[in-house]
């Protein structure tokens, strides 16, 4: 199966086999971390690929007293030690963003990956029949989860929506107001201002990797789109750009994890955040209800640098001796490590569902008062026109 390269660096790998460093090239897509020797040819297996969802953590560590290395821990395997990067902490905040994501999310086909772990684990126990009921209790659980996860989602874009449609109908009560106050001022010296709306505001987050230049590098950070502006804020949580939507030149959208944000202005310093992240897709979803003809779809050609080939759920074994005996372990084991992966996609997807209904909640405040205000207005006003009448 193909996979879209998300982003490449030159690095060499220590082989425990031979005990040597290889040169090659780190590639990163959103299921898998591989690495290309360079001595292989084009289009082959990869030399060693690690699965993002049995890596356990990323460190940065020193080879002898000169070299900077980033250490991937990997489940059950030896840990993997890169080397020889340009820049290693762009390298380690790509790495530690995209596994986190891939943490919070099944992902695509996920679905397919969640029936063949149950098809696996029922041929594995065939017989134990309470062994079998536990498994599907399980899956179906995770299953479910994932529906209401999706369901909160749709709801939450659903109050987005009326969010924005409460703050256009107080924008023409403000029209409103201003012609009824009008007709004041022909029967009175008094200038009558119109009253200042409730106007919600709606806040969405996204963890992404930034930089304001090309020639600069990616550092961690969070995009906000609050009242009308969106914000990044570096890893301290410090405001670093701001840009008005409304003033937003064009959004130039690369790839499914990078997308450009550009503004231009005669007279003042141009603006550029060049964003990378897991969550492009819904940052678009967020832009695209009142700023899709600002977007621009960069097309190119697929070539094979920009893909790779996994043949199979691959491991970290390619570049190991260990016997085949050795990596397989004990049926009670493998149950455990079945189990620990459904706990762990179900921690993940409670905390988002956390995070969600807590700013649903919100929303749905800020909303029920600003209908209350609406109603107000528009009683208030009926009672002017009645009077003038």
């Amino acid at each position: 199966m193909e996979y879209y390269v998300i982003q490449e660096w030159e690095a060499s790998y220590y082989c425990w086999e031979s005990r040597a460093w290889k040169d090659g090239k780190l590639n990163l897509c959103s299921k898998y971390m591989c690495f290309f020797d360079n001595n292989s040819e084009l289009n082959f297996a990869p030399s060693i690929t690690a699965d993002l969802r049995r890596v356990t953590g990323f460190q940065r560590r020193q080879v002898s007293l000169i070299y900077r290395a980033i250490v991937v821990s990997v489940e059950g395997e030896k840990p993997l030690w890169f080397s020889s990067l340009k820049n290693r902490e762009e390298v380690f905040y790509f790495l530690e963003h995209f596994w986190k994501q891939r943490l919070l999310c099944l992902g695509p086909g996920g679905e397919r990956n969640q029936q063949t772990r149950s098809h696996e684990a029922a041929t594995s126990s065939e017989g134990q029949v309470e062994r079998k009921r536990f498994f599907e209790m399980l899956y179906d659980s995770e299953k479910t989860l994932i529906k209401a996860s999706n369901s909160l989602y749709d709801q939450g874009e659903q109050f987005d929506h009326s969010s924005r449609t409460m703050n256009r109908m107080h924008k023409d009560l403000n029209v409103t107001e201003t012609l009824i106050n009008g007709l004041d001022r022909w029967f009175t010296k008094w200038e009558m201002k119109p009253e200042h709306y409730f106007e919600i505001r709606t806040k969405k987050e996204y963890p992404i990797l930034y930089r304001k230049t090309t020639k600069e590098s990616y550092y961690p950070g969070t995009l906000v789109f609050v009242e009308g502006q969106v914000t990044v804020l570096d890893i301290k949580r410090v405001a670093d750009i701001s840009i008005l939507l409304k003033d937003l030149t064009s959004i130039v959208v690369n790839t499914p994890w990078n997308v450009l944000l550009v503004r231009y202005a005669i007279g003042e310093v141009d603006v550029m955040i060049d964003v990378s992240s897991a969550q492009v897709v819904y940052i678009l979803k967020a832009l695209q209800s009142e700023h899709g003809d600002k977007f621009d779809y960069e097309e190119g050609s697929v070539d094979a640098k920009q893909t790779i080939r996994i043949s199979e759920i691959p491991g970290t074994e390619n570049l190991m001796t260990e016997s085949s005996e050795a990596r397989h372990t004990e049926l009670g084991d493998a149950d455990l490590e079945t189990v620990g992966d459904v706990v762990g996609n179900l921690k993940s997807l409670a905390v988002g569902i956390n995070q969600e209904m807590t700013r649903q909640l919100d929303s749905l405040d800020q909303l029920s008062e600003s209908v209350d205000k609406a109603n107000y207005r528009i009683k208030k006003g009926s009672r002017k026109v009645e009077k003038k009448l």
